[in-house]
């Protein structure tokens, strides 16, 4: 396409010129001149074959005597073979040796190639064009589309001419006086490429005045033709350069002949509001009607002007930004040669020179030499060919050289279109980066692993610390079902109090550590919100009435019962606030409310606050209390005891639920701790419940359980608990030994301990399932309540855990859920009868 423009803007030159030719031998010379000026030869000739010639004769020539042209007074035999076949011939010095085809010039004249071209009307030639260059590969394809352009315009205007003009060499054509007022062909289409041509175009006199003024003109300055006709041409064009501009066209011209060479300038162009704009102005003498005449074609280049000053700084900004970027930048020609390259990429591969020295060098043989950087430079040398050969984008390939460096390499390839035109490079040393990598993975690595271990010994401590606690309270509990005196029964409740504290302390310092470590995670499923505030009321009825204070409960009555949510983390906020709340007042009440703040029928905010009328807090020390391991004060740790952890749990299981735990306090008046939570609506009817009535305390004594735990304690405990509800109980001492139990004898349900000798739980589950095949349900017993066992418990296809130390009501409550099929057939059973 770019070929095609220039040769447009050269063509546009010179065709405006044609229409004023009015005999051969202004054809010859301006056909011969422009030739000359556009195809760069350096010596022509023109034969012309005027009627009643048969044969072409000499018009015109340029560069080389009349001698060197009529070889032996005769036409030469290749200007006629071109007459006769009307086709173009190419010679080149090689081809001149050929006897068939003499040299259209004088052997003796240093002439490399020639090109001689027919001008031709209909079938037969009338004219041949010869030209000659020095450069023995002078004429290429776009040579000839322009010879071949321009001869084809000369072959219409020399139609044109009058036939009864003979004109030979050398003599002078007289000029014909039209009649008047009348218009040749040659005249319109004058008129025609004048007017409506792509240039500006002002044709002046020889005193410079403006006789023509076309259309792109008025276009370009702003003044109408009737404006311009008469005026001097410095009135649009700078006078100086207009003035310079026709005296080179008269110094390069002939007065008599027609238009000679063109001679460009830039200059300033004047519009109609005086604005100034550069212009590039090309002028030609010539004459028309036997009068003198400046042609000057001007085009507007306030745009190119301002393209290539935004093209230069934008280069400029570029080549600085290449040039100081972090990296190094190499960018090759489809050849391979260096076409930029920028410091930065020196120094990276240790080139001792400046950046423009390494222009133009070939870059295979620079990847070649730079290989002995890296461990394989021939595996380097090969990696970069097969790139190159793909032509296809390359991002962040790594490449570490022996020293321990390591390069990040990024390669594009570039096209302008569908043509490929390079190669763009860019390394950058990434060592530091992969030193941090390294150091993080290896930071990782550690920080995992003491993640593992920490879990490990929180498993380990909830398991050692529960298993004698959960002994302790199931024999305190199991005493509390025994005749005793009344001193007895008084120490056994203290007994009971003070372990409860430890189990309190013992899951506040797991909660908090489960916490800390991200191990918490939330289980939402459908709740009773009512129940779950009257179970919290009534847990800590007994605590208030010990110290003869009121524990009120106000739930809104727009709130429905059944939400989603996880009812356990509300009910252990819910229960440490109200436990704080009564442990710290002394008199008067502590209210739990529950209230509705926004509702779309498909999910509520609902406010909790317990509010209490205790010794408060001091403003100063309001932040302070949320903080692990804190109370308000020494002297408060003293009076009431507590670990400093229950207001930091409850703060960050509030956040896990989504809310914000707040408190607003008076010191001795009292304090409300408050929070709101989100709630989807819950289904009808709660997953768990059963859809028959069951007796208080129903006996289990048609059902059969394996009891598999490893602790004497923790047997006779949960054996105790199952004996009173009448259950079967089977005892196995770990999980090998359960499993084949299982072999020989039917059970209804499995209570698996997980951390035992021999054979763990988790393992005998699986293989109860996987190769036993059986389906009896499985209910862990652990100790363990780090995260990660539920899932393992699910995993080896358990039906659910029980927590150590065994609260009996949900220990029962647990074995009906996953018996219910069962117990549903005795209950049936037990009604009919």
């Amino acid at each position: 396409m770019e070929k095609e423009i220039r040769l447009i803007d050269k063509l546009n030159r010179f065709i405006p010129l044609f229409p004023g030719i009015r005999n051969p031998e202004q054809l010859s010379l301006h056909l011969e001149n422009s030739l000359l000026e556009l195809l760069g030869a350096n010596k022509s000739a023109v034969y012309l074959c005027i009627p009643p010639q048969t044969a072409p004769k000499l018009f015109s020539r340029s560069g080389i005597p009349e001698t060197g042209i009529l070889i032996n007074n005769s036409i030469p035999e290749s200007v006629n073979l071109v007459f006769q076949q009307c086709e173009e011939l190419y010679l080149s010095a090689e081809k001149s040796s050929n006897e068939t085809n003499q040299h259209p010039f004088d052997p003796s004249i240093p002439v490399c190639s020639s090109l001689l071209s027919p001008l031709i009307s209909g079938e037969k030639a009338i004219g041949v064009v010869v030209l000659g260059s020095f450069s023995p590969d002078a004429f290429n394809e776009e040579h000839l589309l322009i010879a071949r352009m321009l001869v084809n315009l000369a072959n219409s205007v020399l139609n044109t001419i009058p036939q009864d003009i003979h004109t030979q060499a050398g003599e002078t054509v007289p000029h014909i006086q039209k009649p008047p007022h009348s218009k040749s062909k040659t005249d319109l289409d004058y008129k025609l490429i004048v007017q409506e041509g792509p240039e500006a175009i002002a044709i002046m006199d020889m005193d410079l005045r403006i006789v023509e003024w076309n259309n792109e003109a008025e276009n370009v300055f702003g003044f109408r033709k009737q404006e311009m006709l008469g005026q001097q041409g410095g009135n649009v064009l700078l006078l100086h350069d207009v003035r310079l501009a026709s005296g080179n066209a008269i110094d390069s011209g002939s007065v008599t002949g027609l238009a000679m060479q063109r001679k460009h300038f830039e200059t300033v162009g004047f519009r109609k509001n005086r604005e100034e704009f550069p212009v590039d102005m090309a002028v030609s003498l010539f004459q028309f009607n036997g009068e003198n005449y400046f042609s000057f074609n001007i085009r507007d280049i306030s745009e190119e002007k301002r393209n290539k000053s935004e093209l230069e700084s934008a280069t400029s900004r570029l080549k600085t930004l290449i040039y100081n970027l972090e990296a190094g930048i190499l960018m090759e020609d489809e050849n391979r040669r260096i076409a930029l390259i920028n410091k930065y990429f020196c120094n990276l591969f240790k080139i001792p020179v400046e950046p423009e020295m390494m222009l133009g060098i070939d870059c295979t043989r620079a990847a070649d030499q730079s290989g002995h950087m890296f461990g394989d430079p021939e595996d380097f040398s090969q990696k970069i060919i097969h790139i190159i050969s793909e032509k296809k984008p390359v991002i962040g390939e790594e490449l570490e050289l022996p020293n321990g460096v390591f390069f990040e390499r990024d390669y594009l390839p570039i096209f302008s279109g569908d043509k490929f035109i390079g190669h763009l490079w860019q390394y950058r040393d990434i060592t530091n980066r992969k030193l941090v990598e390294r150091s993080l993975k290896s930071a990782m690595v550690a920080a995992e692993s003491a993640s593992n271990a920490k879990s490990r010994f929180l498993a380990n401590m909830s398991h050692e610390i529960r298993t004698p606690l959960n002994a302790i309270v199931g024999m305190i509990r199991l005493l509390c079902d025994t005749e005793l005196s009344e001193s007895q029964q008084k120490l056994l409740h203290n007994l009971n109090v003070s372990s409860g504290s430890l189990l309190s302390i013992i899951n506040d310092i797991l909660d908090f550590s489960k916490i800390e470590s991200g191990q918490m995670d939330l289980d939402n499923s459908d709740f009773d919100l009512r129940e779950l505030l009257q179970q919290v009321v009534d847990s800590m009825e007994y605590k208030a009435a010990e110290k003869k204070i009121a524990l009120n409960l106000f739930i809104d009555p727009s709130i429905e019962s059944l939400v989603i949510g996880d009812a356990s983390r509300l009910h252990q906020v819910l229960n440490n606030l109200t436990s704080n709340a009564i442990k710290f007042t002394l008199e008067g009440r502590v209210e739990l409310r529950c209230e509705l703040l926004k509702s779309d029928g498909k999910s509520y905010t609902v406010e909790f606050s317990v509010e209490d009328t205790g010794i408060g807090v001091n403003p100063d020390n309001i932040g302070k209390i949320f903080e692990s391991f804190q109370q308000e004060d020494e002297s408060i740790t003293r009076m009431y005891g507590g670990t400093g952890l229950g207001l930091a749990i409850s703060n960050q299981l509030v956040r896990l639920m989504g809310g914000s735990l707040k408190v607003s306090s008076t010191k001795g008046i009292g304090s409300k701790f408050y929070f709101s939570l989100d709630f989807a609506k819950g289904s009808t009817v709660l997953p768990e419940q059963l859809p028959f009535t069951i007796p208080e305390m129903f006996n289990l004594s048609e059902i059969r359980i394996l009891l598999v735990e490893d602790n004497k304690f923790n047997q006779f405990i949960a054996k105790a608990l199952l004996d009173k509800w009448g259950a079967d109980t089977v005892i196995a001492e770990n999980g090998r030994v359960a499993v084949d139990i299982l072999k020989e004898a039917t059970f209804d349900l499995v209570l698996m301990d997980l951390q035992m000798p021999v054979m763990d739980g988790i393992t005998a589950a699986g293989i109860i399932r996987n190769k036993l095949e059986m389906d009896i349900p499985i209910l862990a017993l652990t100790a363990n309540v780090v995260k990660g066992i539920v899932e393992k418990c699910e995993a080896a296809g358990m039906n659910g855990y029980i927590s150590k130390p065994f609260d009996p009501d949900d220990f029962y409550q647990k074995i009906l859920s996953v018996l219910k099929n069962k117990i549903l057939q005795l209950v049936t059973k037990s009604n009919k009868t």
